[in-house]
């Protein structure tokens, strides 16, 4: 009738507090802390979710932003009724049980993680992503996909794929021809 959830081993706790330093403190990409990881060849719980055994940007995202790594147990995100698919429930019928289990990030630095991770994810519009793509040409004089990845304040790869179609559509957008197609 009862669950108790207890931290996993301390080898596991000391690579998500490495995560969040590196993401918070030390402003790395969340891509740049997959690639990190896979470096070195630690490897991820496999769930459902992330069946592959490397470390993915949207690992990390689903890391840094899980309220369990402050205690917080969250439930009732999705309903399901007999014989239906489940349905996402929204945010505010999402029940928040504080210090359901011991809390291994410091809440400073998860709150810091929540802040860089939110202003990532905002809305921009097609001039906004051209003006992050023509200030990180005249920075660094080209554009890759990898230094689009590790710029903290660039949209993610998927969204300009999503708005122009291909990468290299929109460099053609900013008058940048990439080095290779």
């Amino acid at each position: 009738d009862r669950i108790v959830l207890v931290p996993g081993p301390e080898k596991e706790i000391s690579v998500l507090r490495e995560i969040f330093k590196l993401f918070a403190s030390e402003h790395e990409s969340e891509q740049a802390i997959a690639d990190l990881l896979n470096r070195r060849k630690v490897r991820p719980e496999s769930n459902l979710h992330f069946p592959n055994p490397r470390w993915t940007r949207d690992r990390v995202h689903q890391i840094l932003t899980n309220p369990k790594y402050l205690g917080t147990n969250v439930y009732n995100r999705k309903s399901t009724k007999l014989g239906q698919k489940a349905v996402m429930n929204p945010q505010e019928q999402w029940i928040h049980k504080e210090a359901a289990f011991r809390q291994i990030i410091p809440v400073n630095l998860y709150l810091q993680a929540q802040k860089i991770a939110k202003s990532r994810c905002e809305v921009m519009t097609d001039d906004e992503i051209l003006g992050h793509l023509r200030r990180l040409l005249k920075e660094t004089g080209r554009l890759t996909t990898r230094i689009i990845k590790q710029d903290d304040t660039a949209p993610c790869l998927n969204t300009i794929l999503r708005r122009f179609g291909s990468f290299v559509a929109a460099c053609r957008r900013i008058g940048y021809e990439p080095e290779r197609d």
